[in-house]
């Protein structure tokens, strides 16, 4: 995993595609031409990402950047990233059933041990919701993985940003494939060596 930050200018306008809102634009920023995921090259599309900017004034805006990624690495990412909702619905759900079920007839009392339960009975199905999560992550996301992928979702995220004088911007970008992370680093950075590996996590 890697980290790169980043010092850029920036421009700031209207955005074409939402009228009210600002956009800034990194006219220094380059992406490697190849999957961000897998690194393949060629026939590489992109996928769009917005992150949100605080400005001053309590004013916002948004940077969009098109990040390459291929058909396939796009298409497991996406589905990744659509998982954690539905198995949050499905715990909810699931909560709300037994808790009716066991409150309702009179399975257990509204006291002290009662409300135990009901607290031992939000873990198991708190467990029970990231275990199917776990699943569908891995029948419908992690399957659809190539061996050089790097991550089951987006292998690229931005955490932070920092807006300094003069109309610049720091942003802190994180890359699962180191490899990808150095080339970004070698063509936005005049000094590679501030890029930093960070540990994989277990």
């Amino acid at each position: 995993m890697k980290r790169v930050d980043l010092q850029l200018p920036y421009q700031r306008q209207m955005d074409p595609e939402q009228p009210l809102a600002e956009l800034l634009m990194l006219p220094g920023l380059v992406w490697p031409q190849k999957c961000a995921c897998c690194l393949e090259e060629g026939n590489v599309g992109s996928n769009t990402v917005e992150h949100k900017v605080e400005l001053p004034g309590n004013k916002q805006a948004l940077i969009r950047w098109q990040i390459p990624y291929c058909k396939d690495c796009r298409e497991h990412a996406r589905t990744a990233a659509r998982l954690p909702l539905p198995a949050l619905v499905f715990g909810l759900v699931l909560y709300v059933v037994i808790g009716y079920i066991l409150f309702t007839n009179d399975l257990v009392k509204e006291n002290t041990a009662g409300y135990g339960v009901a607290f031992g009975l939000v873990a198991v199905v708190t467990l029970i919701a990231y275990g199917a999560y776990r699943l569908a992550r891995k029948q419908f996301a992690e399957s659809k993985m190539k061996a050089a992928c790097s991550h089951h979702a987006w292998a690229v995220t931005v955490p932070k940003h920092t807006l300094l004088e003069g109309d610049r911007i720091e942003l802190v970008f994180i890359f699962d494939s180191d490899v990808y992370g150095e080339e970004f680093a070698a063509l936005n950075l005049e000094e590679p060596e501030e890029a930093e590996s960070l540990p994989t996590p277990p």
